[in-house]
């Protein structure tokens, strides 16, 4: 077997050492994609999954949205989010466990690699926005990813590195 072959095998079995994403999270995904969406289904699945819930409630609260008053019914901030916030916190909250770690083998630290997805993702929407592109959810979802398999690759790395030490 060659080294090539060898290390390609390696990774490929660090993907599923990645953490599953929750159905919860698939749910969102699918309700915030569709025009006829349910509030009330949609408040349940955010509602079931607590830091997505934390984090809409965070968000509505913050500068940007400017409400006068503090929201701290979901209820109430589901709907002047809309569909894309809820889908974008839904796909930060849901990835923040992957992308909050460090990365050894490219001395890449938590926050830092945490910190160029979610940048990387709203510039890739900001792009796909500006170019005319079609699907810009895609585009942030890209992004927030692009480096994923940076994660599975790291103990590779440095099992690679170890050895020719």
């Amino acid at each position: 077997m060659s080294v090539r072959s060898s290390f390609l095998e390696k990774t490929l079995s660090e993907i599923d050492s990645l953490p599953p994403i929750s159905d919860v999270f698939h749910k969102i995904l699918e309700l915030t994609g569709s025009d006829d969406v349910s509030r009330d289904e949609l408040l349940h699945c955010v509602s079931l999954y607590p830091a997505i819930a934390a984090k809409v409630l965070q968000t509505i609260n913050s500068a940007y949205f400017g409400v006068s008053d503090r929201v701290s019914s979901l209820k109430v901030a589901v709907g002047p989010l809309g569909n894309i916030n809820i889908r974008d916190i839904a796909i930060m909250c849901a990835t923040s466990e992957v992308l909050r770690r460090s990365i050894p083998g490219y001395g890449i630290m938590a926050e830092e690699f945490w910190f160029h997805s979610v940048t990387a993702a709203f510039a890739s929407r900001q792009i796909s926005e500006k170019i005319g592109g079609e699907d810009h959810d895609l585009a942030f979802s890209a992004g927030l990813l692009h480096d994923i398999g940076k994660q599975a690759m790291d103990r590779v790395i440095r099992e690679t590195q170890k050895d020719m030490s």
